[in-house]
């Protein structure tokens, strides 16, 4: 395990998000909710890394959701979209070489990534036990 990923591991306290396994922390959960209990909005900060393995599968999102790149290897996004087109995107904190350290995921995109190691939180509708679509 590399030593920074221990450290932020340590320093966050980052537990497996249920399904996933990305190791994350939540950090906000609105305190208005929907008649079925679930909140209007959370935010997590997640760490994705080879080891410990921690990923976000490929999956169909059921809401949009706002990723913010914070540090480590540049990830791509490889997004699909109903109509048959795709869209890469590389997000980074390098904004001279990657142009995207904010990016916005919306309603049925897939999204695998590829990197080592990396910090990002996601702002998402809601956060809670959810069954993603996994593909």
């Amino acid at each position: 395990m590399l030593p920074e990923v221990k450290a932020i591991i340590e320093h966050y306290n980052l537990k497996p998000l249920p399904v996933e396994g990305t190791l994350f922390l939540s950090t906000y959960r609105s305190k208005q909710e929907f008649e079925n209990g679930k909140p209007y909005g959370t935010a997590i900060i997640a760490l994705h890394c080879n080891e410990p393995y921690s990923v976000t599968l490929f999956h169909k999102l059921p809401t949009d959701e706002i990723w913010h790149f914070y540090l480590g290897d540049p990830l791509r996004l490889i997004l699909l979209y109903p109509d048959g087109s795709s869209k890469d995107v590389i997000m980074g904190n390098e904004p001279l070489n990657c142009p995207f350290a904010e990016m916005v995921l919306t309603f049925m995109n897939f999204q695998p990534v590829e990197y080592k190691w990396l910090v990002i939180s996601r702002v998402i509708p809601r956060y809670g036990p959810v069954n993603p679509i996994l593909v």
